[in-house]
């Protein structure tokens, strides 16, 4: 974050730089977990047979650590698909019948 830029900011009413300071000390905050939640997960990932595939996710632009293991740990073996194709297939067909339950959920009032 442009941590300089944003520490310039100020407002006239003393409850407004009051809830501003609040803001950025809590992403501060979150910054910081964030970046021992990494470390914890690379430490647990070091036995890991998926690593490689992890990694490789991570050439990819905006995939970082958290986000290609997220991928891996969803997906599972990716192996278990003849092709690309069938992933594609399989992926559209889950994510239409998960929206059709949404709808429906919805349509009908019951939300779980």
């Amino acid at each position: 974050m442009h941590w300089r830029c944003l520490s310039d900011q100020t407002f006239p009413v003393p409850y407004q730089q009051f809830v501003y300071e609040e803001y950025k000390r809590r992403i501060r905050e979150l910054e910081e977990l964030c970046k021992r939640l990494e470390a914890v997960l690379i430490e647990a990932m070091q036995e890991w047979q998926m690593v490689p595939i992890v990694e490789a996710l991570q050439a990819l632009h905006g995939i970082r650590l958290i986000a290609a293991a997220t991928l891996v740990c969803e997906i599972g073996d990716m192996h278990r698909f003849d092709n690309p194709k069938a992933y594609t297939y399989n992926l559209r067909h889950q994510m239409r019948t998960e929206m059709s339950l949404i709808a429906a959920r919805q349509l009908t009032g019951y939300l779980s």
